[in-house]
């Protein structure tokens, strides 16, 4: 008796999954390749130096440069990526912009 409890309850859990599958329905116009794509990101760093005048390295790099401690700095970067397609014929762009 004991062990036929735990095999009615998973035959159970069994036949309430079979009752609640649907069958799976998809539409062609989701998965069809589009005619163009446009993608990319833009990125902005700001960075802050710190500067140890004293060290040799800062001595022979900024030895004509009046630099704060610390400094700041900006870097950026913008990147496209586009591709147009006609038939066999398409079309690519990248562009990279650093700053």
């Amino acid at each position: 008796m004991k062990r036929l409890f735990p095999v009615l309850l998973l035959f159970c859990l069994l036949v309430r999954v079979a009752e609640a599958a649907e069958e799976y329905t998809f539409s062609l116009s989701e998965i069809e390749k589009k005619s163009y794509h446009v993608g990319g990101y833009l990125e902005f760093r700001p960075v802050l130096f710190g500067v140890d005048k004293n060290a040799s390295l800062s001595k022979l790099n900024l030895f004509d440069k009046n630099v704060g401690n610390p400094f700041l700095e900006y870097n950026g970067r913008l990147w496209v990526d586009a591709n147009i397609q006609k038939g066999m014929a398409g079309f690519y762009l990248q562009l990279s912009i650093d700053y």
